[in-house]
């Protein structure tokens, strides 16, 4: 039972586990961590290396047809309307994008606005999400300065400094959504995304959140490093755990063993779903390897950037809207990690996908919609 082409049908939809975790309130916190974030600099990676997994991967897969983000993703209508447009950040031209079904959002729902990973990932390979416009809701996606369809600039260090803090990006956040008039919203962050909507909830602009969704965050690098190494880098056979461990000491992330490594642990660890579909591929092709390189640091696998010494865990038990963690089993941000910042944040949800990876909206896109569109609706009664 075959696709035109050749090809598997998609993934099944898969199960998860739900928990809810309580945390007892803590006493109001004077300062917050973003003016206090280390600014370090690290070497730029060539674009060879951070594209490398990708183009082994088109060289493996040369003449399978690939999925698109809409085939993987069941309850996807065809008929979304799409509104798109720039608001300018500090001079630079941010892209937006806004979905609704062509008959208009329904009464009573709120607006879905959907953060990116990375840093400088670009938006697409969220757009399984589109399918909460189909429910009958705006959803809101837009790229970071710096990366996709936004603004570029030459020398970031030099032309665009700020693109560098992360400070910067809750302004960014705050500047999409009161340009295009939003007053209440529900907020959704993934990844590195995750942590900017974390950080915008502890921000000035809360007021505006009705929910928060945190896919796959973190608010502690280190300990999100440190997790990678004891629960995921520990199930690899011993050789590549030195062979992992020689590479973090001496620093030749461009070495090409280590590169095809990455390509795997990509698929055990990111994302499972195989071929990748054209939506995540489409990052690769517009992300910023110099932003990312500076902030997050050579790969998904370590952490040597702007981000390398963030922590702001102590501060989630501030955020006074409901929240739903989410993460798969075989995520890159571990169930220890999570279990980390729920015991911080009172009342939080946090639901596992069995089978998935990091990208849990295309690994399990079916589960993950229906539990984002069910913690929306629960919060708007």
């Amino acid at each position: 039972n075959t696709k035109k082409g050749g090809r598997p049908p998609p993934p099944p939809r898969h199960s998860r586990r739900a928990t809810d975790a309580t945390a007892m309130p803590a006493p109001p916190l004077s300062s917050l961590v973003l003016c206090s974030i280390v600014f370090v600099f690290v070497s730029r990676p060539s674009a060879a290396f951070s594209l490398g997994h990708l183009h082994a991967h088109r060289a493996t897969t040369e003449g399978i047809p690939p999925w698109s983000c809409d085939e993987i993703t069941p309850g996807m209508c065809s008929d979304l309307s799409q509104m798109t447009g720039t608001v300018s950040v500090r001079n630079l031209s941010v892209r937006y994008w806004v979905y609704t079904a062509r008959k208009g959002p329904e009464s009573g729902k709120l607006p879905l606005v959907v953060v990116h990973g990375g840093p400088a990932f670009t938006h697409n390979y969220l757009l399984p999400l589109k399918q909460q416009a189909c429910r009958g809701r705006e959803v809101i996606f837009y790229d970071q300065a710096g990366c996709g369809d936004s603004q570029r600039v030459a020398n970031v260090t030099k032309d665009a400094p700020w693109l560098l803090t992360v400070k910067y990006y809750v302004e960014e956040l705050e500047t999409v959504v009161s340009h295009l008039g939003v007053e209440k919203f529900h907020l959704l962050g993934n990844s590195w995304g995750g942590m900017l909507v974390m950080l915008y909830a502890l921000s000035k602009f809360n007021e505006r959140i009705v929910s928060l969704i945190v896919s796959g965050g973190l608010s502690d690098t280190q300990f999100y490093i440190h997790a990678q190494e004891e629960y995921l880098h520990t199930t690899l056979p011993v050789p590549t755990q030195r062979f992992m461990e020689e590479i973090r000491k001496t620093g030749r992330y461009d070495d090409p063993k280590y590169q095809d490594l990455v390509k795997h642990l990509t698929g055990m660890w990111t994302i499972r779903t195989y071929p990748w579909p054209t939506c995540y591929v489409k990052c690769h092709e517009k992300q910023n390897v110099e932003i990312y390189a500076l902030m997050q640091g050579d790969d998904e696998f370590t952490a040597g950037g702007v981000l390398s010494h963030v922590n702001f865990t102590e501060h989630l038990r501030r955020i006074n809207v409901p929240v739903l963690m989410t993460h798969g089993r075989f995520d890159t941000m571990t169930a220890s990690q999570q279990e980390n910042m729920a015991k911080e944040i009172r009342g939080v949800k946090v639901i596992e996908y069995e089978h998935s990876g990091h990208l849990t909206m295309i690994d399990d896109a079916g589960k993950f919609n229906d539990d984002v569109a069910t913690f929306m609706l629960i919060n708007e009664k």
